[in-house]
């Protein structure tokens, strides 16, 4: 089942064991390759190993996908601030977020980072 498999991976990653997360987001995109989450969930193990090449291009893989991914544009938003360290870019991908949900806690406390 694709959904336990990155479920699975998510779970991984938030357990920060970036082998096991990164093996089970490529088992998903092997079987789909059109699940936006596993290209995110992919870039973000990316950028945790520090391979920002690859995440920026996963990042922006699961927004040709599903552009309204608020956790893709979140991690395209820390991916500006962090490593390009270019604030307006970084504001703008908040801001598409914020755009579509106001009260979305990691945009609004990305924002405040931004215009300090």
């Amino acid at each position: 089942n694709l959904d336990y498999r990155l479920k699975l991976g998510q779970c991984y990653a938030i357990l920060e064991d970036l082998a096991r997360a990164k093996n089970e987001y490529e088992f998903v995109l092997n079987e789909n390759p059109k699940l936006p989450d596993a290209w995110n969930g992919l870039g973000y193990v990316q950028a945790a190993e520090g391979n920002f090449d690859e995440a920026y291009k996963n990042f922006n893989k699961t927004l040709s996908l599903d552009p309204d991914h608020k956790e893709a544009h979140i991690n395209l938003a820390n991916y500006w601030l962090n490593v390009m360290h270019n604030k307006g870019k970084a504001k703008r991908e908040v801001e598409i977020v914020l755009s579509k949900d106001a009260r979305n806690q990691v945009a609004l406390q990305l924002k405040k980072v931004i215009i300090q």
